[in-house]
């Protein structure tokens, strides 16, 4: 009788000890998701900001002005462009 009751225990401590690493590890992998998740959020809130300072700044019709004249020689009408190379 003593000897089933043991066999018992430890078919029980057993599965008790294998459901407690099955639980660890997937502990440690919700972990090592939430570290990758937090991280990407943290990045796209600092995209978002960025972008949020591009708008505020080319909201303003005359930084737009400036971007427009330095990358693509933009020019009023009545204006005339020189350009000088080195």
């Amino acid at each position: 009788m003593k000897k089933v009751i043991f066999a018992i225990l430890v078919i029980f401590a057993g599965a008790l000890l294998a459901q407690t690493i099955i639980t660890f590890r997937q502990e440690q992998k919700l972990k090592n998701d939430l570290t990758q998740m937090t991280d990407e959020y943290n990045s796209i809130q600092k995209e978002n900001a960025d972008l949020k300072a591009q708008v505020d700044y080319f909201s303003n019709p005359q930084n737009l002005e400036k971007e427009l004249r330095s990358k693509f020689n933009y020019k009023k009408p009545d204006e005339q462009m020189m350009i000088i190379t080195q």
